[in-house]
C-alpha cells in the first residue's frame, strides 16, 4: 500500500545564470604589487648596521623592513664581498667532459668502433 502524503520529487537545481555569475565574482587583489630594488639608502644603513655587528632583526626593527631583506643583503655580503648579488656568473653547470677529451673520444672511436663503454671512460 503507497503512502498517497509521500511524493519524492526531484531536488530544485538552482538555474544557470546564478551559477555563470557567481562563477565570476571579481576579486579583490589581495596580494600588494611586487616592490622594486631596495633604495641604495635603505641598503647603506644595513650595510653600516651589520659591520657594527648589530643582529639581523634589530636591524630589520630599526630600520622598518623585513628581516629576509636584512638576511639577502648579509648573505650577499658574505658571497660577493659586496651588498649586491653579483652580476656575472655561469648560466649552467660546467662540462663534464672538455671539448679537447671528446674530440679526442671522437677521433679514438673512428679508429676503434668496436670498444665498449667501460673503455670509452
Amino acid at each position: 500500500m503507497r503512502n498517497s502524503k509521500f511524493n519524492p520529487t526531484a531536488p530544485q537545481l538552482p538555474k544557470i545564470e546564478a551559477i555563470q555569475t557567481s562563477l565570476f565574482v571579481d576579486v579583490p587583489d589581495v596580494l600588494p604589487a611586487m616592490p622594486g630594488p631596495l633604495p641604495a639608502s635603505l641598503r647603506s644603513k644595513i650595510l653600516r648596521l651589520l659591520l657594527l655587528h648589530w643582529t639581523p632583526s634589530a636591524i630589520a626593527e630599526e630600520v622598518h623592513c623585513c628581516s629576509a631583506t636584512v638576511y639577502n643583503v648579509q648573505e650577499n655580503l658574505f658571497m660577493y664581498n659586496s651588498p649586491f648579488r653579483s652580476q656575472f656568473r655561469p648560466k649552467d653547470a660546467p662540462r663534464k667532459v672538455f671539448k679537447i677529451a671528446e674530440n679526442g673520444l671522437i677521433a679514438y672511436l673512428e679508429e676503434q668502433p668496436w670498444i665498449m663503454q667501460k673503455e670509452m671512460v
